[in-house]
């Protein structure tokens, strides 16, 4: 669920939030896939883990068409930033060739309600090159507008990590983000755990 994470990211603020230095904003993610479904819940944590569930973000996906090596999924999240009840509706397209990853996603992101609400595109890339057995590490990029405002630009992020599959079921893909064209550009970290059925 990694192109839902980092579209949260980008359009509802745990990247976004004003800190004092480096890693004053991380998050942890937890996600569940089996078959086309995926299940994910996130929060945001200081550098001391404090905060753990102040921000959070509860979402679901499901892969509802694929071809050759693109999938089409659409998704749905629920999320708290800063005291903002937030919802996200929304769409991506990945598309694989080799070691490279495409992604472009469409979000509907809404603040206590429907009609409150901004359409946030983000394309971003990735590149994964694998390092020894069972582990790999990538480098990502991505940038999002709000369509429904002039494509007003959100920001963006660079991200480096590694994926680690620890056993056939469960990963871990541990990263630093750098936001840039955001209010905070400030590094973070994520982490995410996977468990797969």
């Amino acid at each position: 669920m990694k192109t839902l994470i980092l579209a949260a990211v980008a359009a509802v603020g745990f990247a976004s939030t004003a800190s004092a230095a480096d890693f004053d904003s991380n998050v942890l993610t937890t996600t569940v896939e089996t078959g086309i479904l995926e299940f994910s819940a996130s929060t945001g944590v200081d550098s001391n883990l404090n905060g753990f569930g102040d921000d959070f973000m509860v979402g679901a996906k499901a892969t509802v068409l694929s071809f050759g090596d693109a999938d089409v999924a659409v998704y749905g999240a629920i999320a708290e930033v800063a005291g903002d009840e937030l919802s996200v509706l929304g769409a991506e397209v990945v598309m694989s060739y080799g070691a490279l990853e495409l992604t472009g996603d469409a979000a509907y992101v809404m603040v206590d309600d429907f009609d409150n609400g901004e359409l946030v595109l983000t394309p971003s890339a990735e590149f994964t090159i694998p390092v020894a057995h069972d582990l790999d590490l990538f480098v990502g990029a991505g940038y999002s507008w709000v369509a429904t405002e002039d494509f007003t630009a959100l920001g963006g992020y660079g991200e480096v990590g590694l994926d680690v599959m620890v056993t056939e079921t469960v990963s871990i893909r541990p990263s630093v983000v750098m936001p840039f064209d955001t209010d905070n550009d400030d590094l973070s970290a994520a982490i995410e755990v996977t468990f797969s059925f």
